[in-house]
């Protein structure tokens, strides 16, 4: 990618407000919940201008469906470790400050981003999951913060999570998150190498009344704090005219630890930017540290983008 260097601008490190009892309490009952105009404007122009960049000039952990056809689905993880601005959104943006109060960790260290794209008409579909059964670590603070960069809702593509899922374990079988069969193949195998075919799957019913969902409309400036154990899922884009631009960022916190032989989970999350990035560097039990796991909050002389 073309953006390994670049002017760091001088945008808001705060978010526009402070977070409320009943939405942290919101979190930690339902899984999930929507926090209001916490991202300053700045930050919603300076990732829609990025978001363009990396949709030309992908990563290559970049999965992008539907290309024989108008309706796009672009699906890229750790774009930070590429991309110095997506770097500097995940460290220097609001989002650590509200991923540790919300973890009520002294600390958060960056992990994981995800950019999802579901253009207008794209018949893409995220399956129900939850995230902790594709992540080495062992701890309970771990968050992941999605951020609309569109206006979203029920007819183009808006998340939709089962509430109170997170008490449930988690631990669900991996699914592949495409439908191009191949794909879908190849992903299988590799969920199954490291065991995550052999969790249960998610309940079947899971649409039926026994279990309540939860969604939002949401506009840029709001964010869904999301607990790694929670389902959750999203539908296609049936919208002619509006975009579906997100990105989740993933924070983990003072109790989490690596477990990279759990299940071989480090091939499915590590190994494919090895080659680029380096080794991990970490044994079973360490706490996060080091390239993969920067400091992103506090904020002191030693953070750096």
């Amino acid at each position: 990618m073309n953006s390994n260097a670049f002017d760091k601008p001088n945008l808001p490190s705060e978010p526009l407000r402070d977070l409320t009892k009943e939405e942290l309490s919101a979190y930690e009952e339902d899984g999930a919940t929507v926090v209001r105009g916490v991202l300053p404007s700045p930050w919603i122009s300076y990732m829609r201008e990025l978001i363009e960049e990396i949709l030309t000039d992908p990563p290559p952990t970049a999965l992008d469906q539907n290309l024989d056809g108008t309706a796009r689905f672009f699906n890229a993880t750790f774009i930070w470790h590429f991309n110095k601005k997506m770097r500097h959104y995940s460290l220097s943006s609001p989002l650590p400050q509200i991923a540790a109060q919300v973890m009520r960790s002294k600390s958060a260290r960056l992990f994981d981003d995800q950019l999802l794209v579901k253009e207008p008409g794209t018949p893409a579909r995220v399956p129900w999951h939850t995230d902790v059964a594709y992540w080495p670590f062992a701890g309970t603070q771990a968050i992941s913060l999605w951020v609309p960069f569109d206006e979203v809702g029920p007819d183009n593509g808006v998340v939709e999570y089962v509430r109170g899922s997170h008490k449930l374990g988690g631990m669900f079988k991996g699914i592949p998150f495409t439908d191009r069969e191949d794909e879908k193949k190849s992903q299988q195998e590799m969920f199954n190498s490291w065991g995550a075919g052999d969790y249960p799957e998610v309940p079947r019913d899971i649409e039926s009344d026994r279990y309540e969902r939860l969604t939002w409309e949401l506009a840029p400036g709001d964010l869904i704090l999301h607990h790694p154990a929670v389902i959750h899922g999203s539908k296609a884009n049936s919208s002619t005219t509006k975009r579906r631009r997100a990105v989740a960022t993933r924070y983990g916190g003072d109790d989490l630890r690596f477990m990279g032989s759990r299940n071989g989970a480090t091939a499915t999350m590590f190994d494919m930017i090895s080659s680029t990035v380096g080794p991990v560097g970490l044994a079973d039990g360490d706490p996060l540290s080091g390239r993969y796991f920067p400091l992103a909050w506090p904020r002191g002389p030693a953070h750096q983008t």
